[in-house]
């Protein structure tokens, strides 16, 4: 159960995140919905768009203000076995992904993000993800999710799972219409600057502690915005830091 306070959690997200209103609001008012229910219980929620536009900091912000664990599972390159585990009777035999992070998490209501869904690769090797994941996103399957290597059925239905993708038209529709989908629009030159002024320098600065011998120009924030990337990596790279 989380422990829910509407009002702290909106402020944290506007806090933690410039713009994005409508990805904002949606949660916001799935949770007001869940807390007259009795219970918390997010929908399966895809964000998409560009890349860069803070798909995955906007889930962390949304776990960190409830104060659960947070994990992200990239599924390109991850096949089925290394998410759902595999059989104890071959050498490799291990548990997979899912019951890695409720492990690690010492909880089972974390939030796991499965990043990047449209690069799920749609040859036979790899579409047995697509049948995992609709597995989890069924409420009559994942309270009682198998892992091949345990090979015992686990309550998963307590946590929290999100999704982004950059193009939903890649997604398969048998899980796309199982998804809240909410688009993420691009910042225009204007709100980089102002999310590189306000929000992304100033962390950067405060995680090195460097805040009082560092100075970033207007000039060179106004370059990285338009050169088309704002993100916390550009910023710490950038020639404009001195």
């Amino acid at each position: 159960q989380y422990n829910v306070d509407i009002k702290a959690i909106q402020e944290y997200l506007n806090k933690s995140h410039y713009g994005m209103d409508k990805a904002k609001s949606t949660i916001i008012e799935t949770l007001v919905a869940s807390k007259y229910r009795g219970d918390v219980k997010f929908p399966y929620i895809c964000l998409y768009g560009s890349p860069g536009v803070g798909k995955t900091s906007l889930f962390k912000s949304v776990a960190e203000s409830l104060g659960v664990p947070f994990h992200v599972i990239s599924l390109p390159g991850v096949d089925a076995f290394r998410l759902k585990g595999i059989d104890s009777g071959y050498k490799s035999a291990s548990y997979g992904l899912l019951i890695d992070i409720f492990i690690k998490s010492k909880c089972m209501n974390p939030i796991i993000v499965f990043d990047e869904l449209d690069k799920v690769s749609k040859d036979e090797t790899h579409s047995a993800i697509t049948s995992i994941l609709l597995g989890i996103c069924d409420p009559s399957q994942n309270t009682s999710f198998v892992d091949s290597f345990l090979e015992v059925g686990i309550d998963i239905s307590h946590a929290t799972f999100f999704f982004t993708a950059n193009n939903i038209n890649l997604i398969p529709e048998a899980l796309r219409s199982r998804l809240t989908i909410i688009k993420i629009d691009d910042y225009s030159v204007e709100e980089k600057i102002r999310i590189g002024k306000d929000y992304i320098i100033p962390k950067q600065l405060n995680e090195f502690n460097v805040a009082s011998k560092i100075n970033i120009t207007q000039e060179a924030i106004d370059f990285i915005a338009e050169a088309g990337s704002i993100d916390d990596t550009t910023i710490s790279a950038c020639g404009g830091i001195r």
